[in-house]
């Protein structure tokens, strides 16, 4: 559809999700994680415009119900903003801090909303997928066997399926948590929202 930071051999896309106006957010990061090497851009009926620069590891990911909210983190900085959209989906002023992890070795990855506007976020680090409220209060956990779940997904019935990974888990971690870069499956009595489409020009 078009190219991302083609010139900039040096950095990745990472997270990415429809919001609920059509269009298709998307983070980059460098491939080593350089500092605030990424950018956080919007693609939407054909036009790509970045959005912020200075990320290091963008992550989280995710929109409120009625769309007039966006989520994303600076996993680096362990912390997770909201900013404000407009009709048509562009944000309006300024990103806001809404949740900070308080551990430095505990941060968000991958995240999603539930029909209520609660985020449920992976922990990288924590081995648990944490529920926070539309206020930016941590509530809820699900607990996992492994150290690091990157991403979770929600149907509509309330499974809860978690990817996670083996990379950087050194051996002797490793040993303790045999399960690390498996899937994982939880029942919560939440339901989901359905994901958007991407309107295409």
């Amino acid at each position: 559809l078009c190219d991302l930071e083609a010139d900039s051999p040096g950095t990745r896309s990472n997270d990415g999700r429809a919001d609920r106006q059509g269009g298709f957010w998307i983070g980059t990061m460098g491939k080593e994680a350089e500092v605030e090497a990424g950018a956080l851009y919007r693609y939407y009926k054909g036009e790509l415009r970045c959005l912020r620069r200075g990320l290091t590891i963008p992550n989280s990911l995710c929109f409120s119900p009625d769309g007039m909210t966006a989520y994303f983190a600076d996993s680096a900085l362990g912390t997770i903003y909201r900013w404000m959209l407009g009709p048509d989906g562009w944000p309006i002023g300024a990103p806001v801090p809404f949740y900070q992890s308080t551990s430095p070795d505990e941060v968000p990855d991958g995240a999603i909303t539930d029909s209520s506007g609660a985020l449920w976020v992976a922990i990288w680090g924590g081995g648990r997928i944490q529920r926070i409220t539309e206020q930016g209060e941590p509530r809820e956990v699900v607990t996992l066997p492994v150290p690091q779940p990157s991403c979770p997904a929600l149907t509509p019935d309330g499974r809860l399926f978690v990817t996670s990974a083996r990379e950087g888990v050194d051996p002797m971690a490793l040993a303790e948590a045999p399960r690390s870069g498996s899937v994982f499956l939880a029942q919560l009595p939440v339901r989901a929202l359905s994901e958007p489409k991407v309107i295409l020009p």
